[in-house]
């Protein structure tokens, strides 16, 4: 058995979206054959892939149709796509994909939604950001159960750098963490905005796959700073049957 034939073997594994195999696709990155073992690695466009287990299974399966007995590994790994866009990356150049959820009123669980996306995306392996662009009425803080505030480091006399706060594999922003819990939030529109805008430029984000934003329900100032600032990979629509 050669490397030539196990490659061969490899393209019968199609990906079930783009219907195309996953060696045309440039997902095998490592054939290496001993005498009595042989390592696969084949590296996914996202830890969220999924048909991950099948696909390693089916791997194994059709080496063995070539007659090797010996010990097979096959390595599933992932790297994430960025988006290219300049604009993004000159604003957010730690950040490969953002991802909006938005809704068109409050209480359909957009921020369920928007927490449990992020908590999903972690658990598979991503490296996940979360913003809470809500100011009005910041909830993520609460449903992650975080209280602390986030660490600043002075760069000149007027400017800081914020840190995000980090909890169950995600990096997290809320006005939540900057204001006290029993404060009211009324503040005009470019005050809102302003806020979102230094989520984005004044607060360390780094080596982030995915930035959820987490923003206030219906349409107004901070969803127009936001997708005016940087371009979105994709959003989520929240919606309730009515």
């Amino acid at each position: 058995m050669t490397k030539d034939e196990i490659i061969t073997a490899l393209t019968k594994i199609k990906d079930p979206d783009l219907h195309r195999d996953i060696v045309s696709l440039g997902f095998v990155k490592k054939v290496e054959l001993t005498d009595n073992r042989l390592d696969v690695e084949i590296q996914l466009t996202t830890p969220a892939y999924p048909v991950r287990d099948e696909m390693k299974t089916q791997a194994v399966e059709e080496i063995r149709k070539l007659g090797f007995n010996g010990h097979i590994n096959v390595t599933m790994t992932s790297q994430v796509a960025s988006q290219s866009n300049q604009v993004r990356e000159e604003i957010l150049p730690g950040v490969k994909n953002t991802i909006a959820v938005a809704s068109g009123k409050g209480g359909v669980g957009k921020s369920t939604i928007a927490v449990n996306l992020a908590a999903a995306l972690s658990r598979e392996g991503a490296k996940v950001g979360l913003v809470d662009a809500d100011v009005y009425g910041p909830s993520i803080p609460l449903m992650l159960g975080v209280t602390e505030r986030p660490q600043t480091e002075r760069i000149d006399e007027k400017r800081f750098k914020i840190y995000p706060v980090e909890k169950f594999g995600i990096k997290m922003m809320s006005i939540g963490f900057l204001v006290d819990t029993e404060t009211p939030m009324i503040w005009r529109g470019p005050m809102a905005s302003g806020a979102v805008k230094q989520f984005l430029t004044d607060v360390v984000w780094e080596d982030v796959d995915y930035m959820i934003f987490d923003l206030p329900p219906g349409t107004g100032d901070v969803q127009l700073t936001l997708v005016q600032t940087i371009p979105l990979t994709g959003a989520v629509i929240v919606t309730t049957p009515q």
